[in-house]
């Protein structure tokens, strides 16, 4: 008779143990979704007016006119883990050539910044900026990018692993 209390004990205790563990996980996902909801509404705004700083200078001319469109991504770093707040967006592009993407990503990145700076968003930690143009890349008459927003250390710790695959493969 013992026994049988102490196993019921002991399986009741194991079933309330898991339900917390199930509720506590609830709760970081949804807190998770509101902050890869809130990021990604922000970045699109941001990118929709560095877009059109971008196509200003001349640098490129994408089939996007910021006045009546907005910027629209999906979110790219579901693989990478957990609160990753990467990006992706694409465009069709005219007469861009790959040479041209290191810079065109370089003077994007600036203005990314330069504009979360006039906006007063910050990153996680002031060693990095608040936007990093992580991938820039085209395929098949579109232009497409990956922008980070480092607003957490999942995100950070992302960009870094990147850059060293990035030194080790020799594609920086």
């Amino acid at each position: 008779m013992n026994i049988i209390v102490i196993v019921v004990f002991i399986v009741l205790i194991l079933l309330l143990g898991g339900g917390l563990f199930v509720l506590r996980r609830l709760r970081r996902n949804r807190a998770l979704r509101i902050l890869q909801a809130n990021g990604q509404q922000t970045t699109d705004e941001v990118v929709t007016v560095s877009l059109a700083q971008l196509q200003n200078k001349e640098q490129v001319a994408l089939q996007f006119d910021p006045q009546t469109q907005r910027a629209s991504s999906e979110l790219a770093a579901d693989i990478w883990g957990r609160g990753v707040l990467l990006f992706e967006y694409h465009f069709e592009v005219e007469q861009l050539k790959k040479d041209q993407l290191a810079s065109i990503s370089e003077q994007f990145e600036a203005d990314l910044n330069e504009i979360a700076q006039a906006e007063g968003l910050k990153a996680i930690d002031t060693r990095y900026p608040v936007f990093v143009v992580s991938d820039m890349w085209l395929f098949k008459g579109q232009l497409h990018f990956d922008i980070a927003y480092l607003i957490n250390q999942g995100t950070v710790n992302y960009i870094k692993d990147m850059r060293k695959l990035s030194v080790e493969k020799g594609t920086n």
